[in-house]
């Protein structure tokens, strides 16, 4: 009897225990900083943490598990202290922010021996990189603000061919400090990223595996973006490729020049004097533009290899070539290579240098330039000249001369066209004719068209390009500079060897 008392004592005193012993509440977490709905603001590389507590949890054992599989670029993580009632929530963004779609975390925290689960949502929203950009229309050159993270297509041209870059380089840049960094590489694009503040170009090569150059592309970063200026039936782009101003006054006006044909500038001529304008390396230092005789008969990959090549050719009689930069012999090239460069049949090309959306413009868009009724000739009537020999002694003619070298370009029907001068090459150096400080400052712009010539003309200086020229008259020094001469499509006179701006009119 006092056996089964003592079995039953303790069974009493048990539940007695059992009775008193306060159940588990819910965990409940909570995340006091981001309460009420409130989400979580993160920026490129940034870690945000959030702090988290628990309710009674007594010391037991809390499991924490982060769904985040829809945010892979994000690393997120969490710490528990050592009572496991409270903890911190990381979550760490990419180096650079290019999708500002809000999305959720979701963390789930376990009392496993005591049966217990809750949950609890973090919405994040992520602010995109400062100045990202994301081009997706192919081209061979591409307008960007200063500061710009530019995401473009590493196509080849608009050809929808891969250029196969598996990296990118910088070519040249005409102002020391425009070009920061490649951000990024992918199999069909990149980023590339330029300093804010800063207005120029730059050529940026895309390489192989090997470093070799596979193609190239022009970024035109300005803040001040051209416009369209409608003229005619045709809508061109206010300057010319490159420029980065309307100022006549200003050599940044004239833009950059191009070999007939090839998709890769070169910097124009400078004010003042007779040069090119210095262009610089990633580090300052100043990069030189070679000029090499060409030797093939098909030159089309060298020229795409090496951007900063000038390629030229002396003309002697019997010569097939007309001074070209892309072939030995023009009977063996043929008319129909020649004009897929450029003319295309109208259509914009790989190797069209314009941004997407345009092409250079043809022979028909210039001679509907000419036709305008509204013409405006430009002047800088401060101006003397730094080259005093074009002046002369003689004072018949001394004023007339002044009065020349003060020509600025014209604007027909509101689209300005301001004097670039012309720069050419047949032998180890650079030629200047007819730009600021002669008398007879030019202002010439490249057509999209082949000479209609060519065909008849291989075994001469003929081949070549169309191109729009404006200039003051007069052959000698007369004072006559009433009249402004303009011919549409000069095909007299400009070979292969010559580079000129090209303007760029929409699709």
């Amino acid at each position: 009897m006092r056996q089964i008392f003592k079995c039953i004592a303790a069974t009493a005193i048990a539940a007695c225990f059992a009775s008193c012993e306060k159940s588990y509440e819910e965990l409940d977490p909570q995340f006091p900083a981001i309460s009420d709905g409130k989400s979580v603001a993160i920026s490129s590389g940034e870690t945000v943490t959030i702090d988290f507590t628990l309710n009674d949890v007594r010391g037991n054992d809390i499991t924490v598990k982060i769904d985040d599989n829809a945010v892979e670029d994000y690393k997120v993580s969490y710490t528990i202290n050592s009572g496991n009632d409270d903890g911190t929530i990381s979550i760490a963004a990419p180096a650079m922010i290019l999708d500002g779609t809000p999305f959720n975390v979701n963390v789930t925290f376990s009392d496993e021996l005591n049966n217990r689960t809750a949950s609890k949502t973090v919405n994040v929203t992520p602010t995109v990189l400062e100045g990202y950009v994301k081009l997706s229309e192919a081209a061979n050159s591409f307008i960007v603000a200063p500061g710009a993270y530019v995401q473009f297509p590493t196509f080849k041209g608009n050809s929808g061919l891969k250029s196969g870059a598996v990296s990118l380089a910088l070519a040249w840049q005409d102002a020391v400090g425009l070009f920061a960094e490649v951000a990024q590489v992918n199999e069909s694009d990149a980023i590339v990223h330029f300093a804010s503040g800063k207005e120029g170009n730059a050529v940026i090569n895309g390489l192989d595996a090997s470093g070799n150059v596979v193609w190239s592309w022009l970024f035109w970063v300005t803040a001040d973006a051209p416009k369209d200026v409608k003229v005619g039936d045709f809508t061109f782009q206010d300057r010319n490729i490159g420029a980065l101003n309307l100022d006549e006054k200003s050599e940044l006006s004239v833009g950059l020049v191009y070999q007939y044909g090839r998709k890769d500038p070169f910097p124009g001529i400078r004010f003042g004097e007779y040069a090119t304008r210095p262009v610089y390396d990633a580090s300052g230092a100043e990069v030189e533009i070679t000029i090499v005789h060409n030797t093939e008969a098909n030159n089309l990959e060298n020229a795409i290899k090496n951007p900063t090549v000038y390629y030229n050719n002396k003309y002697f009689s019997g010569a097939k070539h007309g001074y070209s930069w892309i072939t030995t012999d023009a009977t063996t090239f043929g008319a129909d290579n020649f004009k897929a460069l450029w003319e295309n049949g109208g259509k914009k090309s790989a190797y069209d240098p314009c941004p997407a959306g345009y092409k250079v413009a043809s022979a028909a868009a210039w001679t509907a330039v000419k036709a305008s009724t509204d013409v405006k000739e430009l002047w800088d009537s401060s101006y003397e000249t730094f080259d005093q020999s074009a002046i002369g002694t003689n004072e018949k003619y001394a004023a007339g001369n002044r009065k020349k070298v003060q020509f600025r370009g014209c604007v027909y029907d509101g689209l300005r066209l301001t004097v670039t001068g012309e720069m050419n090459s047949t032998s180890t150096s650079f030629s200047y004719a007819n730009c600021i400080g002669k008398p007879l400052p030019t202002a010439v712009v490249w057509c999209s068209d082949v000479d209609p010539d060519y065909a008849s003309k291989l075994n001469a200086s003929y081949f070549r390009g169309c191109a729009f020229k404006v200039n003051t008259s007069g052959n000698g020094n007369y004072d006559d500079i009433s009249a402004i001469k303009v011919n549409a499509l000069t095909l007299s006179k400009y070979g292969l060897n010559y580079a000129f701006p090209t303007r760029c009119v929409k699709e």
